[in-house]
C-alpha cells in the first residue's frame, strides 16, 4: 500500500468513529492532548516503582465504566483495597468540599462524620458503574494461559481490557518477555 492509500484508509477510519466508540484515559490532560483510546490500540504505561501505574490503569477503569464503556481490569499486582480506599478518600473529599480529609484520619476511622459521607460515597458510584467493571486478581489468574481464557471468555462483551502488571503472571519458559 502507498503512503498516499494509508492516509486516506486512516481518513476513512477516523471518519468512521463516534464519540462514543472511543475510551477515556479519566484525565482531562490526557484526553484532550491524545484524543482519547481508540477501540483498536494498545496502551503500555512503562515508569519507574511507586510513580502511579496502577493508580492511572484504576482511574482509566472506572472512568470508562461510569461512561458506560465495559472493562474487564485484570489486576495482578498491588493491593485493590488500597487503590479503592485511595479513590474514596478522593470522592468523599469531593463529596465534603469542606472536609480536607488527610490519609491518616480517613485509614483509622478519626473523623465520625467518614462513614456517613462514604456509604454515600460508595452508593453513587455502584450506581453509575453498575456491572461495567469486571475486576479479576492474580490469585483468579495465576498462569497465562488462564489470562488468555478469562479475555477470549470476555473479549466480546468488553469495551476495554485493563492489564495491570503483566509481568507478574507466572510463566513457566525461558524468556518470558517474549512468551508475554
Amino acid at each position: 500500500m502507498s503512503y498516499g492509500e494509508l492516509l486516506e484508509e486512516a481518513s476513512k477510519t477516523r471518519q468512521s468513529l463516534s464519540k462514543s466508540s472511543i475510551c477515556s484515559y479519566g484525565l482531562k490532560v490526557l484526553d484532550e492532548y491524545i484524543g482519547g483510546i481508540l477501540p483498536s490500540e494498545l496502551v503500555v504505561i512503562g515508569a519507574d516503582s511507586g510513580l502511579g501505574k496502577s493508580e492511572l490503569a484504576y482511574i482509566i477503569a472506572l472512568e470508562n465504566a461510569k461512561n458506560g464503556k465495559n472493562v474487564l481490569l485484570l489486576a495482578l499486582e498491588g493491593d485493590l483495597h488500597e487503590i479503592a480506599l485511595r479513590h474514596l478518600q478522593r470522592l468523599i473529599n469531593e463529596e465534603k468540599i469542606n472536609l480536607h480529609l488527610k490519609t491518616s484520619p480517613y485509614r483509622f476511622n478519626l473523623d465520625p462524620q467518614i462513614k456517613v459521607i462514604e456509604e454515600k460515597v460508595i452508593k453513587d458510584m455502584s450506581t453509575k458503574i453498575k456491572d461495567n467493571l469486571r475486576i479479576f486478581k492474580k490469585t483468579q489468574i495465576p498462569t497465562l494461559q488462564n489470562v488468555r481464557d478469562l479475555i477470549m471468555r470476555w473479549k466480546d462483551w468488553a469495551d476495554m481490557i485493563i492489564i495491570d502488571h503483566l509481568h507478574y503472571i507466572y510463566l513457566d519458559r525461558d524468556d518470558e518477555n517474549r512468551e508475554i
